[in-house]
Order: C-alpha cells, then sequence, then structure tokens
C-alpha cells in the first residue's frame, strides 16, 4: 500500500508538473506572439522611417543642387558687375576727355571765329562790296557751318557716353 500511495502521489505530482510546464508553454508561446507582433511593428516603423529618410535625402540633394545654382549665379553676377563697374570707370574717364576736348575746340573755335569776323570786317571797312568781301563771308560762314557741325558731333558723343555711363550705373 504504501507502494501504491507512493505510485499514486508520484503520478499526482507528475501530473501537476505536466501541467506547469503545460501552462509555462502556453504562457511562452503568449509571449512570443506578442515580441512577433512587436517585431514586426517594429520592422514596419522601421520601413516607414526609412522611407522617409529617403525623402528627405532626395529633398536635400534638390535643396543643395539649387543652392549650388544660386551660389553659381551670385559668383557670375558679382563678376558682371565687377565689368560694369570697370566699363562705368572707362565711359567717365572718356566722358572727361571728350568734354575737356568739346571745350579746348568751343575755345578754338570761338577764337577762330572772331579772328575770322574780325579780319572780314576789317576788309569790309577797307573796301566795301568788292569780291573778297564776298569771299570772306562765305569762308566765314562755311567756317562757321564747320564748327558747328564739330560741335554737334562732339555733343551727341557726349551724350552717348554719358547715357553708356548710367545704364551701367544701372545694372
Amino acid at each position: 500500500m504504501k507502494y501504491i500511495l507512493l505510485f499514486i502521489l508520484s503520478v499526482s505530482i507528475l501530473a501537476g508538473s505536466a501541467k506547469d510546464v503545460n501552462n509555462k508553454i502556453i504562457l511562452n508561446n503568449k509571449i512570443l506572439k506578442s515580441k512577433n507582433k512587436q517585431q514586426q511593428k517594429a520592422k514596419s516603423n522601421m520601413d516607414i522611417l526609412a522611407k522617409q529618410i529617403k525623402q528627405k535625402d532626395k529633398e536635400y540633394e534638390k535643396l543643395d543642387k539649387q543652392l549650388s545654382k544660386l551660389t553659381n549665379d551670385i559668383f557670375l553676377n558679382k563678376l558682371k558687375l565687377a565689368k560694369a563697374k570697370e566699363d562705368a570707370v572707362v565711359l567717365e574717364k572718356k566722358a572727361i576727355k571728350i568734354t575737356k576736348n568739346i571745350g579746348l575746340i568751343e575755345e578754338s573755335l570761338v577764337e577762330e571765329i572772331t579772328n575770322q569776323y574780325s579780319a572780314s570786317l576789317g576788309i569790309q571797312l577797307a573796301k566795301k562790296n568788292t569780291v573778297d568781301e564776298l569771299l570772306d563771308k562765305e569762308v566765314y560762314n562755311l567756317l562757321l557751318d564747320g564748327a558747328k557741325e564739330t560741335t554737334l558731333k562732339l555733343n551727341i558723343q557726349y551724350l552717348r557716353i554719358i547715357n553708356n555711363k548710367r545704364r551701367t550705373k544701372h545694372c
């Protein structure tokens, strides 16, 4: 009887242990399923993050290209501006030269006209209505016309330079 009792006790302990092992297996399966779900969710989140990172990388590359283009445009515009400033200085020097030349030509023109007119008046007073008077008058008129034409050409040149200078400054 002792043996039977011992046998029953052993079987009941083994049955209880088997139940505990079975319960632990079920619990471990539930934990494993939960861990698998968490891993799948983490993998899904990582995939989403990877896509977002790729998208941000593309946006960054696009912005980087735009920045490079803008930097290049700025550099080219700075070069154009420097060239325009140099041109403005050259044009300003030319304008000063032309202004001086105009002044000198106008002075010499006035002096020549005055001399010619004085000579013409002297000749007119010396000889009334002579052929020389008519020739002097014609020479005076020709000189005057030539002086006017030269002055107009110089003024037109001067205005062109001033306009070019203004356009260059506005660039």
